[in-house]
């Protein structure tokens, strides 16, 4: 189970408030928390902000609280990650229908029209300043696809799972009746019929070291949601880190 990490909100709570409901820890929330959470699946990220600091797990996911949106002539990290996410996405799609990796110039094409569909309210010259920048990155990207392509083929794409948290072990039973719900990015299938699933980042991803000490939970979390509900063992999972330039 999830062990709480030092964080700035914590480190205020600890200093000058009594802990209790309102301090975002598990053992501590109120009836009416538990039964909202009860209401709805919990996401993994959800899960990983717990780890990161249980405040902000409370605050966002409980409150709902968001963060004010700022006006500017630029495009955000967020943005830029949905944006690369929907592209590829529209690509694995395509993919598994024509039973082939689309060409290059397919895939530049997936960008232009992303790009232009969510940006239309945006500067030209912000919306061609990001067209640059995908396709860039488009070259490598579809070169290591086709090689992946020779082991690899996409058997799912975005398919959200859900896994009841009692099955787990060492879970709270504040959360036994809490649904566990996951999309991963991609399934792949190998020749061998064996799985490996895949997260995008298109920044820095996650290290080792946060994956073993539980503060990042996509990949082991995405394993064992596909190998419950697949009934089929994941052979490998990946993080796909694609650099914006």
């Amino acid at each position: 189970m999830l062990l709480p990490r030092d964080c700035e909100w914590s480190g205020v709570v600890g200093r000058n408030h009594r802990r209790g409901e309102w301090d975002g820890k598990v053992p501590s929330l109120s009836e009416r928390v538990v039964a909202r959470l009860r209401e709805k699946s919990l996401s993994l990220r959800a899960l990983e902000d717990y780890g990161h600091c249980p405040f902000r797990f409370f605050a966002c996911h409980l409150l709902r609280l968001k963060r004010p949106e700022e006006i500017a002539y630029a495009i955000d990290p967020a943005m830029r990650g949905t944006l690369w996410h929907a592209i590829l996405s529209d690509f694995l799609q395509l993919w598994q229908e024509q039973g082939a990796v689309p060409d290059e110039a397919t895939l530049r094409q997936i960008v232009d029209e992303k790009v232009q569909g969510e940006l239309g309210q945006t500067p030209k010259a912000i919306v061609e300043l990001v067209q640059r920048q995908f396709h860039k990155m488009v070259q490598s990207i579809w070169k290591a696809e086709k090689l992946e392509a020779e082991v690899w083929e996409p058997f799912k794409v975005e398919e959200p799972f859900c896994l009841s948290l009692a099955e787990l072990e060492g879970v709270p039973e504040a959360f036994q009746e809490v649904k566990l719900q996951g999309k991963p990015d991609r399934i792949d299938k190998g020749k061998d019929d064996s799985l490996r699933v895949a997260d995008y980042k298109t920044g820095e991803a996650p290290t080792q070291q946060a994956i073993r000490n539980g503060t990042s939970l996509q990949l082991p979390l995405y394993a064992l949601l596909i190998e419950r509900c697949l009934n089929q063992q994941v052979r490998e999972a990946h993080f796909f880190a694609a650099t914006v330039q």
